[in-house]
């Protein structure tokens, strides 16, 4: 699992609910992400939109999903953006699933759950 996420107490709540089951690893921004992910893809991604430096989350998932290699990767957002614009705009960018936070635990294991 690689999760997308700028903001370090998010960060660490993923690291709690999914370190024990998935081999995770967490970037802030597209520039390491992009290293990593394409030297050692991964079987769920997820994403934020808003991050701090450089591209968004749904630029980043349409570059992802330009190379067919990654058409049926799973990939979830998981934001504070809850405009129905948002969401219309995340589901055109190739994304999965969108989740709006906040989101208890184990409905977010459960929608993980789906995709692995």
């Amino acid at each position: 699992m690689i999760i997308l996420e700028d903001d370090k107490s998010t960060q660490n709540f993923y690291k709690r609910i999914f370190a024990n089951n998935f081999q995770l690893r967490i970037f802030s921004s597209h520039i390491p992400f992009f290293d990593s992910f394409y030297a050692e893809p991964c079987d769920i991604l997820i994403v934020d939109i808003s991050l701090e430096e450089g591209m968004s989350g749904l630029e980043i998932t349409q570059k992802i999903r330009g190379d067919s290699k990654f058409k049926y990767l799973p990939i979830i957002c998981i934001t504070a953006h809850s405009f129905q614009r948002d969401k219309i705009n995340a589901l055109n960018s190739g994304i999965n699933e969108i989740i709006i936070k906040p989101i208890g635990i184990n409905a977010l294991r459960e929608i993980i759950n789906k995709y692995v």
